[in-house]
């Protein structure tokens, strides 16, 4: 970023006005891809694949989570 300022030959108070703004600008990119979690407390009564689970909640209403970030294999169907 340093070297793209300094090539178009802006110096001083311009370029770190222009750091800034980019700086700014990533920062709110990044907040505004915010991610929302909830809570869930139940049992699991079920595994469809090795990141993907169903839990069962006290109002006994089956909710299928899958786990993001994991590196887990897919279970074959009809194996012999």
């Amino acid at each position: 970023m340093l070297m793209e300022v300094a090539r178009l030959g802006i110096t001083g108070a311009r370029r770190t006005k222009i750091q800034a703004r980019k700086l700014l600008m990533s920062t709110m990119l990044v907040a505004s891809v915010s991610v929302h979690a909830a809570t869930l407390s139940g049992t699991v009564v079920g595994v469809s694949d090795g990141d993907t689970i169903t839990v069962l909640d006290a109002n006994r209403e089956q909710h299928k989570i899958r786990v993001a970030g994991i590196d887990a294999p897919y279970t074959q169907v009809n194996q012999r």
